[in-house]
C-alpha cells in the first residue's frame, strides 16, 4: 500500500510586506514532519488526536499582556475566529516588541501566552539551509556544491539527470526533486529508524528521473530538503536533529525549540493545532522523516533568534554565520518560480519593492500556520504563529500588518 502524502496550498504575500509597497503572490506545497518511532527522537502522532483540557492548574503562569499591540491581536482573533495568534518584530538588536491572545485549545480556557511554542512548518526549510551553511563553513564532508552523485553515488543508483545537481539546487527548489503531488510514499518506510527511512528514501527519489530539467525552473518541493538531510546524515554520521540541536537551537539559545508537535499529548500544556476538517483540537504532525522540511517547534522569541542572526549576518554583523554564507542562503536561483513575480532562495522567497528586497516564507502542517518576513532595508524581522491553518492565515496576515502599522520602519 502507498500513501501520498501531499499539502497543496496557494499563499499570498504577508501584510507586513505589502505594507511596504511589496505586490506579489506565490504557490508552494507544504509538507511538515515530525512523527518518530526512533526512540532516540521526541515521538508523535501520525494520526490526529483529539485532547481534552486538564484542570487550571496546569496553565502556565506567565502575565496577561496588556499592551496595546495584545488588544490588537485580541481584536483579530475575535473577528477571525482563529483559537491563538500571535506575532513579534524584531530588528537587528533583537526583540522590539511580542503580543500573544486566544486560548491554547478552542473550547478552552486556558491563554496563550508570548512565551508559548508553536509549530511553524515549512519555515524549517530555511533552519535546514542555514544547517548546511554553518557544516561548510566549518570544513565539514558536505556542502552547497555537493552533487547527488557524491552524496549518494556510492550506495545507490543516481540517474544521469540528478548526477550533477547540487544541494544548493534542491534547497531553491531547483533541482527537479518531486512535488508533493509527485511522490508517493509506501507507508513502510516510516517504521524505519530515521536516518535509514530518509537514506532509503533519497534513493529511491535519485534512482529515478526529475520531474522537471533542472535549473530550469522551481518546483517547491519537500522531498528536496529530504534529500538534503539525508546527505548530511550520511556524510557525517550524525541525524538531522542531532545537529540542528547542535548547530542552530544550542549556540542560539533557543531552549524552546525542538521538533514535532509542541507540549505533551493528551495535555494542553501548550498550544494545539486544528484539524483542518473539523476545527477540533488535535495533537498531530507529518512523518518524522520529512521533519528537515517542516517539522520544528519554536516560541516567537527563540525563532526571533534566528532570523536576527541571519538578518545580521547579511549585512556582515554576526558571528555565527559569515557574510558570505547568508548572501548565498538569500539568493535567489535564476530559475523562474511558478504563478510569482520574484525568487526562490534557500528556504526563502523573495521579492524586490521600494526598501529594496524582502524575504518571506510561510509554513503548515494543516493545523497549525506561521509566517516569517525579513526585510533589511528598514532593519526588520517579523514573524505570526497561529494554531490552525485555515483562519490563521487570514489572522497572521493582519497582525502583519498591525506591526507596520504600530512600528513603522
Amino acid at each position: 500500500m502507498r500513501t501520498p502524502i501531499n499539502r497543496t496550498v496557494c499563499k499570498k504575500l504577508p501584510a507586513m510586506l505589502l505594507a511596504i509597497g511589496l505586490a506579489a503572490g506565490a504557490c508552494s506545497s507544504e509538507t511538515t514532519a515530525d512523527t518518530s518511532p526512533d526512540p532516540t527522537i521526541p515521538t508523535t502522532s501520525t494520526e490526529p488526536t483529539t485532547v481534552t483540557e486538564p484542570s487550571p492548574a496546569v496553565q502556565n503562569e506567565s502575565p496577561a499582556d496588556d499592551s496595546e499591540l495584545a488588544d490588537v491581536l485580541a481584536a483579530i482573533v475575535a473577528d477571525t475566529g482563529v483559537p491563538a495568534l500571535g506575532t513579534a518584530v524584531f530588528d537587528s538588536e533583537g526583540l522590539i516588541d511580542q503580543a500573544a491572545a486566544g486560548v491554547r485549545a478552542r473550547g478552552g480556557s486556558i491563554p496563550v501566552t508570548v512565551d508559548d511554542v508553536f509549530h511553524i512548518g515549512s519555515n524549517t526549510k530555511a533552519m535546514t539551509a542555514a544547517l548546511l551553511a554553518r557544516i561548510e563553513e566549518r570544513g565539514g564532508p558536505v556542502g552547497f556544491d555537493t552533487t547527488l552523485a557524491e552524496a549518494f553515488g556510492a550506495v545507490a543508483p543516481v540517474h544521469d539527470d540528478y548526477s550533477t545537481v547540487t544541494l544548493e539546487q534542491l534547497l531553491s527548489h531547483t533541482g527537479g526533486a518531486p512535488s508533493d503531488e509527485d511522490l508517493d510514499v509506501d507507508e513502510s518506510i516510516f517504521a524505519l529508524p530515521l536516518t535509514e527511512a530518509r537514506a532509503l528514501g533519497a534513493q529511491l527519489i535519485v534512482s529515478e528521473s526529475p520531474v522537471a530539467a533542472p535549473g530550469t525552473m522551481s518546483v517547491y518541493s519537500n522531498a528536496g530538503y529530504v534529500l538534503v538531510a539525508a546527505a548530511i546524515e550520511s556524510a557525517t554520521g550524525q541525524a538531522w536533529e542531532e545537529l540542528m540541536t547542535a548547530e542552530i537551537f544550542t549556540p542560539l539559545v533557543m531552549d524552546s525549540c525542538g521538533f514535532g508537535p509542541p507540549g505533551t499529548e493528551g495535555a494542553v500544556d501548550q498550544p494545539l493545532g486544528h484539524d483542518a476538517a473539523t476545527g477540533e483540537p488535535v495533537y498531530f504532525d507529518n512523518p518524522a522523516l520529512l521533519a528537515p522540511a517542516g517539522g520544528v517547534h519554536c516560541s516567537m522569541a527563540d525563532w526571533g533568534r534566528f532570523l536576527v542572526e541571519l538578518l545580521n549576518g547579511f549585512n556582515g554583523e554576526s558571528d555565527y554565520l559569515t557574510q558570505t554564507s547568508v548572501e548565498r542562503l538569500f539568493e535567489p536561483a535564476a530559475a523562474p518560480v511558478a504563478n510569482f513575480e520574484g525568487g526562490s532562495a534557500l528556504g526563502w522567497l523573495v521579492a524586490e519593492g521600494p526598501q529594496g528586497a524582502a524575504w518571506f516564507h510561510n509554513g503548515s502542517n494543516t493545523a497549525w500556520f506561521s509566517q516569517a518576513a525579513i526585510v533589511p532595508g528598514i532593519n526588520r524581522v517579523v514573524v505570526s504563529v497561529t494554531n490552525e491553518a485555515d483562519t490563521g492565515e487570514h489572522a497572521g496576515g493582519l497582525a502583519f500588518a498591525a506591526l507596520a502599522e504600530l512600528y513603522p520602519a
